[in-house]
């Protein structure tokens, strides 16, 4: 009875075995099994919970870059073009096969901000080539660049203007089933997408004020 543990099942728990406090790919699943952490043997299992993380990161102050009209040709600073809010969607889960590299990276949370700084680079270096208005319209595109980072699962010219098909087919079938990451993170994928781009401050009104505007000459 001493060497029996209880691994939970709600949530959905799974157990990795360590020998001596030293951690091994071996898992054991929810329910009873036994144990023995006492000596000599101290055989263990450290409780991972394995339920799905919806986690919906925003990404603001994102500087974009200045339209080329004729008088930013002539300025050769590098000035930026405003800056937009980027509201990502994701749901992510430990992955089975790959504990050890969870439990290294510190879980749900050392996770949560591994993925985000990834997710940020990405979007601050699209952003710099974009315009605040082409970012506002590529939320397909920054979707299939920000699951090539995390996956590596790319397509064709992703890192240009892939056509809208291609695009398409690519976020249909990317994370079907899951997808591992490709950096060690010891997580699997079941979405990850921008929900929304946003302009800030007074972007967004100058935006708000020129969609009335077309609705004003249409209504006359």
């Amino acid at each position: 009875l001493a060497g029996v543990r209880r691994i939970p099942n709600d949530p959905p728990n799974v157990g990795l075995l360590t020998f001596w406090g030293t951690r091994y790919n071996v898992v054991a699943g929810e329910g009873l099994c036994l144990l023995a952490p006492y000596p000599p043997f101290f055989l263990d299992v450290l409780l991972v919970d394995m339920s799905k993380k919806n986690k919906n990161p925003k990404f603001e102050n994102i500087r974009c870059k200045l339209e080329e009209d004729g008088e930013a040709k002539k300025d050769m600073k590098a000035r930026s073009g405003g800056a937009v809010t980027v509201n990502v969607g994701m749901t992510w889960e430990p992955n089975r096969g790959d504990l050890i590299d969870y439990i290294t990276a510190g879980r749900e949370a050392g996770v949560m901000n591994i993925v985000n700084d990834m997710l940020g680079e990405v979007i601050r270096q699209v952003a710099s080539g974009k315009t605040w208005e082409e970012m506002t319209f590529s939320k397909e595109w920054l979707s299939a660049k920000l699951i090539t980072k995390m996956t590596g699962e790319g397509i064709p010219h992703v890192g240009s203007e892939a056509n809208p098909s291609e695009i398409e087919a690519f976020l249909r079938e990317a994370l079907t089933n899951g997808k591992a990451d490709v950096h060690d993170l010891g997580i699997v994928f079941r979405r990850l997408n921008v929900i929304e781009v946003v302009p800030e401050g007074a972007l967004k009104a100058d935006a708000e004020n020129a969609s009335r505007e077309v609705q004003q000459r249409r209504a006359e």
